[in-house]
């Protein structure tokens, strides 16, 4: 069971946050001085993660709270807590100019009506430090994707590769590399444009996108050459993974001036081991990438070895 209405929104503008603001509830006594600090530190950092640990942390000195999730599709954030309660009220942010996201709060009794005041009270402090942070991040994404298939670029993936390659040293985990690199492009640009080339490109990376688990990582390194980051997977989780992307990008034809053009792709796998480099991991998975084009296309392979999968298109 919950408290608060599901779909209840929070529409602010400036008049409604100074009218908010000023109407100070009983836990919100004169001299409190909790939502001028939370405006001071709310306002020292762009990073929506630090925002609501820094919101929530100033909230629970009012009020009992033991979790909290946000949600925000564009730019993608999704944030919650290991616990969050029984009893829930959820809030979705809205201003004039921004559609905030949603914020939901948790615990393991009912939210009463004068804190559920509270938080709409510090949530409108909350609302313009948060906007200000979600264009920052719009803004970094737009650096960071390939504006033609809408997946990371390889700037993106420069960074992130060397981010999980730390990640899997700090907690001994795994960690898999699949390069991707369509096969015979040269021919669709030849025979049907680059523009009918573009929109290969753009089907096959929402392949590769539907195929993949929410927490892989898809990147188009530059022309027709793709790659997956695969956290926490192992060699035998990383070949299910490719296999089932080479099969997405082959299965069904893909419409080109009125022709059913079938693309194939070749992949290569590569897992990480301690203490190597990202230069060595990229470098092992490009081997692979060879390996597989050599045996005649369509497959995926490992650096050491090439199994011949039972191809399926």
């Amino acid at each position: 069971m919950s408290t608060g209405t599901p779909n209840n929104t929070l529409d602010f503008s400036h008049a409604k946050l100074v009218a908010r603001i000023s109407e100070i509830s009983p836990l919100l006594v004169p001299g409190n001085d909790i939502p001028s600090r939370l405006t001071q530190k709310l306002q020292m950092t762009l990073d929506i993660a630090e925002q609501i640990r820094i919101f929530v942390e100033a909230l629970s000195e009012l009020i009992e709270v033991e979790g909290v999730r946000y949600l925000n599709e564009l730019p993608q954030v999704h944030l919650q807590s290991e616990r969050m309660g029984v009893h829930r009220c959820h809030y979705t942010l809205n201003l004039p100019d921004a559609e905030l996201g949603e914020i939901s709060f948790g615990r393991n009794r009912r939210f009463l009506e004068p804190e559920l005041k509270v938080i709409e009270q510090m949530l409108a402090i909350l609302v313009y430090p948060l906007r200000n942070a979600l264009l920052y991040k719009q803004a970094l994404d737009t650096a960071l994707t390939d504006s033609l298939t809408a997946l990371h670029n390889k700037r993106a993936f420069d960074q992130y590769i060397c981010r999980e390659i730390e990640l899997a040293q700090r907690h001994a985990s795994s960690l898999s590399l699949v390069l991707i690199d369509l096969d015979h492009f040269k021919r669709i640009n030849d025979q049907f444009g680059h523009l009918n080339g573009d929109k290969v490109l753009t089907e096959v990376a929402s392949r590769i996108r539907k195929t993949c688990r929410h927490s892989d990582l898809c990147f188009r390194l530059g022309g027709e050459e793709f790659a997956v980051i695969l956290s926490q997977t192992d060699r035998d989780g990383a070949w299910i993974i490719a296999e089932r992307i080479r099969q997405a990008i082959c299965s069904n034809p893909i419409q080109i001036d009125g022709q059913e053009i079938t693309m194939t792709a070749s992949l290569g796998i590569a897992n990480y081991s301690a203490g190597e480099s990202r230069d060595d991991l990229v470098r092992r998975a490009d081997v692979a990438l060879y390996n597989a084009k050599r045996e005649g296309r369509n497959r995926c392979c490992y650096e050491a070895a090439c199994p011949q999968p039972s191809l399926l298109c």
